[in-house]
């Protein structure tokens, strides 16, 4: 007994140890975060660690639309700290700072005076013109942080094609594309061969104006159904060029965290049961190409026998590449619907025989294969990245030798017949405009964790809409509950009509953007740092304000210190001729700023990387004037 006590005495006695060495160390860190600020050295390590892993890549530039409408751009995001130990006075630091961030002084040089870590945060986000004030000022112990900040000026439209992007790495969409892009360096100029610089933009296919119409289809088309989630996409058949794509319910990419993954899903890529009219077509497809190649004489396809060959069907689907995984500039982001795929199952049986075309495929590449049977092979799977353009030297690089491992020009051996397309019109119908609808649905059940089934459908419908030289082909998904099939009926509207009222105004926007493609300019913006919800203000400029402004000859700005897009930015529309050697920041510039820009007069400005340039270099200098 005595044994056992001695023993429970020799344990609490340890533990008491172990709780006061413990509390030690806590009370340590404490001491060391607050007068040390660990936890902002790991994050500046952290920092400069992404930072050296940039350096391997070029610069991420600007995506535009066809029509050169900014759709994301790399913005400038300042942040103010304070050395307390390097102030000299804190009553003339406080009061100064004050007056320029618009915050209240005396709560300001309480903090300076009470404060004991090595970086006190002031301000966040500040503008331009307060970044300025702060230089301008040339305060002991002030210091700016500066960031990119990645802004997507029309939120949640398109989202699902251009992705988005956290601490400089491209996670979805073409952002993810871009940094493959930027990381391979091996796009080359077709001309010269020579590589192309480090700051470079993107012009996507996307049309803003057609990407409108489709966004509010969708939501029109969820409300209408009672639908979960709706998506369409418009491709240009015969280049694969693919013009406005829309999710609903979608994501704004700025505030991408507030999202489920499932959220951000694009369903294009989800493999999906595909309604038997789509199957029927297929299979009749497959049966039509192989009385092409035999040699027998030719048949209508409506007096074809049925069935066909089970080898020309599956030959046909691997031709089409419908089995596979599809491979695009726009998308990235992993799917979770394998374990749904596996748990969901098709309610019913069918008397058509399909033969060997499969029943599961994923909607881009249903929309691409139609495509390849109505008009003939593309250069490149459907695509959305046109071209890029070279900011430093002002080249434009067409991507037509970046052709994806799934263009069908590899792998589909025939021209399109007139036959395919006559059964495709057959199975159709017609509404008011000259468009043609194939629609079907298929009912799904799932099996939930707790042992009941949940009933839904995908709804399909694909159309073809005349244009200029090459028609537009639109297919739009729509997965809703079985439970709103018959809300769906007392709404009255048919989903063909709903579409069929957006069809005409979409095959219009496609004429005439491709007769202004070559006027048209790069939409312009004031300069100016991420600030939160008010960058807003910058993009509602309209060019022509900008350009007036631009065109009127002007004093050189002090460029020192900025980054070559700001910096070229600034100069818009001056009349000079811009010489620039080497990348990054710009730490000199010819003429010096106050000189009078007059017509024809070179300016040359000289960057190196940050990394390169000491502190000590760039101190009160750079950015000296409010339009920088």
């Amino acid at each position: 007994m005595t044994g056992r006590s001695k023993l429970r005495v020799k344990k609490k006695r340890k533990n008491q140890k172990v709780f006061v060495l413990f509390a030690v160390l806590c009370v340590l860190l404490y001491q060391c975060e607050q007068h040390y600020n660990i936890t902002t050295q790991f994050r500046s390590m952290l920092s400069q660690a992404k930072k050296k892993f940039a350096e391997n890549v070029l610069d991420r530039g600007t995506l535009y639309d066809r029509n050169l409408k900014q759709l994301a751009v790399t913005m400038e995001r300042v942040s103010v700290f304070v050395r307390t130990r390097e102030i000299e006075s804190i009553a003339d630091t406080s009061a100064s700072l004050a007056s320029i961030l618009s915050i209240d002084r005396d709560k300001l040089k309480g903090q300076l005076e009470e404060s004991v870590v090595l970086r006190l945060w002031i301000g966040e986000d500040i503008s331009l013109e307060q970044e300025l004030a702060i230089k301008n000022n040339d305060l002991p112990g002030i210091h700016l942080q500066k960031e990119e900040k990645r802004y997507y000026p029309y939120g949640s439209q398109a989202a699902h094609l251009i992705g988005y992007v956290e601490d400089g790495i491209g996670l979805s969409g073409v952002e993810f594309y871009y940094d493959r892009l930027l990381a391979t360096r091996k796009i080359r100029q077709q001309e010269e061969q020579k590589p192309l610089t480090n700051t470079q933009d993107l012009v996507l296919t996307i049309d803003l104006k057609i990407q409108k119409i489709l966004e509010d289809l969708v939501a029109v088309i969820s409300k209408n159904e009672g639908a979960r989630k709706v998506a369409a996409y418009v491709v240009e058949s015969g280049t694969g060029e693919l013009i406005a794509g829309a999710q609903y319910p979608g994501f704004d990419p700025n505030s991408f965290t507030k999202y489920t993954q499932r959220a951000i899903e694009n369903i294009f890529f989800t493999p999906i049961f595909l309604p038997d009219a789509f199957r029927i077509f297929l299979r009749d497809s497959a049966n039509i190409y192989e009385q092409a190649g035999s040699d027998e004489a030719d048949l209508p396809w409506s007096v074809l026998p049925a069935g066909g060959s089970l080898g020309k069907q599956l030959q046909l689907w691997e031709w089409l590449k419908l089995g596979e995984n599809s491979t695009t500039d726009f998308f990235a982001t992993k799917t979770s619907t394998g374990k749904t795929m596996k748990e969901m199952s098709r309610v019913g049986g069918s008397d058509i025989s399909f033969g060997l075309i499969p029943e599961i495929s994923t909607p881009i590449a249903l929309l691409a294969a139609y495509s390849v049977l109505l008009d003939g092979v593309s250069e490149r799977f459907p695509f959305v990245v046109k071209k890029i353009l070279d900011i430093e030297t002002r080249q434009e690089v067409l991507l037509k030798e970046v052709v994806s491992e799934t263009a069908f020009v590899h792998t589909f051996p025939y021209e399109p017949l007139p036959e395919v397309r006559a059964l495709y019109q057959s199975m159709a119908v017609r509404e008011k405009s000259s468009s043609f609808f194939l629609r079907d649905d298929v009912l799904l059940v799932t099996d939930t964790p707790v042992g009941n089934h949940q009933f839904s459908v995908n709804d399909l419908t694909f159309v073809t809409i005349p244009a200029d030289k090459h028609e537009l082909i639109m297919l739009v998904v729509v997965q809703r509950d079985a439970e709103t099939v018959e809300k769906r009926k007392k709404n009255g509207r048919r989903l063909e009509q709903i579409i069929d009222a957006k069809v005409d105004r979409i095959s219009v926007l496609q004429q005439i953007s491709a007769t202004i493609a070559d006027v048209v300019e790069p939409e312009c913006i004031k300069a100016g740092n991420f600030q939160g919800k008010n960058v807003e203000k910058l993009f509602t400029v309209r060019a022509k304000e900008v350009k007036s402004s631009n065109s009127i000859p002007r004093t050189m700005p002090d460029l020192v210190g900025c980054s070559l897009r700001k910096g070229l930015r600034l100069l818009e529309g001056s009349p000079v001729f811009i010489d620039i050697e080497g990348t990054g920041q710009i730490i000199r510039q010819v003429p010096s700023p106050g000189t009078l820009l007059e017509k024809d007069i070179e300016c040359r400005l000289i960057l190196k990387r940050q990394e390169e340039v000491s502190l000590e270099k760039l101190a009160g200098r750079g950015c000296g004037t409010t339009s920088c």
